[in-house]
């Protein structure tokens, strides 16, 4: 950073602070260290735990539609000789 700018006008002195906030600033992002955020982890499940939700599906479904075939045979709305 130079320390021989003119600051005789408006002008001079808004120059003159522009080229200070870039120092300090490209000095501040040199000076901060990268940091590596946990955040940036995506988890890889084995595909027999990304089934299970529809497993679940399944078998609730299959559960429900037994238990229409078990009504409906109860009620007689099935005829069953």
């Amino acid at each position: 950073m130079t320390s021989q700018i003119p600051l005789k006008s408006d002008c001079d002195i808004t120059n003159a602070v522009e080229i200070f906030n870039k120092c300090v600033q490209s000095a501040a992002w040199e000076a901060t260290p990268t940091v590596h955020s946990d955040n940036d982890y995506i988890p890889t499940y084995p595909q027999i735990v990304v089934d299970l939700p529809m497993k679940a599906v399944d078998y609730y479904c299959l559960a429900l539609h037994f238990w229409f075939l078990i009504l409906f045979w109860w009620s007689g709305i099935i005829y069953h000789k």
